[in-house]
Parts: structure tokens; C-alpha cells; sequence
């Protein structure tokens, strides 16, 4: 088991244990990875990934493959992970927080202020936005 330091809400997001504090998970992040979610924060990583993909991943999809990671999965069967990544959710993640960070920060912090509106909404409705996002002015 790995600690991460953050939120309780996070851990439950991630389906971690959270114990005296922390929130215990069953993969070891990549330090990259840990570093993006503990001081960025979980929306943030869900904008990258719905930023990067050009909404192909939406909040609920991106929780999906996130939760997965910090489960020690290493595969991921999306076609945009099986085409671009050849099934490396790891490769995947640190691709998208990568060049997220490289992101002018005022859209950036738009893009997370969308993940947190999105995320209050059915999936089928947010799949229904995401085909809009490669137009959508955000």
C-alpha cells in the first residue's frame, strides 16, 4: 500500500482507504503522478486528461481510468490509450499532466472550473458535451 496526501474526498474518488489521515492506495504512482494530484489536485488531473484527449475522456471517464491507476492497474483499453500508448495508462497520464502544465494558466484554471461543473452532471450528458469541446471556447 502507497500513502498519498490528500483530500478524503479524492481517496474515496480513487477508491483508496483512507486511514489516520492519509489515503492508502494499492499502486505505486509514478512521483510525477503523486506530485500532480497532491499539489495540483484531483480536478486538475481530470482537466488534463479531458484537455489532452480533446474530451474523449470526460470527468466520470477520466475517474475511471484514474482510479484504475492508483489500483495498480497498468493497461488501460480506451482507443485513445490502445492507439497512442499501446494500453500504458501510466505513459497516458504522465503524457496528458505533462503537457497540461505547459498550458496558458488562465485557461487552465478554466478548464478545471468546467471539470467541476461537469462532474455535477449524468455522464450520458457529459459525453453528450464532450463531442462539442474540440469547438467549444474554453
Amino acid at each position: 500500500m502507497h500513502s498519498l496526501k490528500v483530500p478524503r474526498e479524492t481517496c474515496m474518488e480513487i477508491d483508496g482507504r483512507w486511514k489516520e489521515g492519509v489515503c492508502l492506495v494499492k499502486g505505486t504512482p509514478h512521483p510525477e503522478l503523486e506530485k500532480a494530484i497532491t499539489e495540483k489536485g484531483y480536478d486538475w488531473v481530470l482537466g488534463a486528461m479531458m484537455e489532452e484527449s480533446l474530451g474523449y475522456y470526460v470527468p466520470s471517464t477520466a475517474r475511471l481510468a484514474i482510479r484504475d491507476y492508483f489500483k495498480g492497474e497498468e493497461k488501460c483499453y480506451s482507443e485513445r490509450c490502445v492507439a497512442l500508448y499501446g494500453r500504458d495508462l501510466e505513459k497516458m497520464l504522465l503524457d496528458d499532466i505533462r503537457k497540461f502544465k505547459q498550458e496558458d494558466p488562465k485557461r487552465a484554471e478554466r478548464i478545471v472550473e468546467s471539470v467541476k461543473k461537469l462532474r455535477e452532471i449524468p455522464t450520458e450528458r457529459q459525453m453528450e458535451i464532450s463531442l462539442m469541446y474540440p469547438t467549444m471556447r474554453i
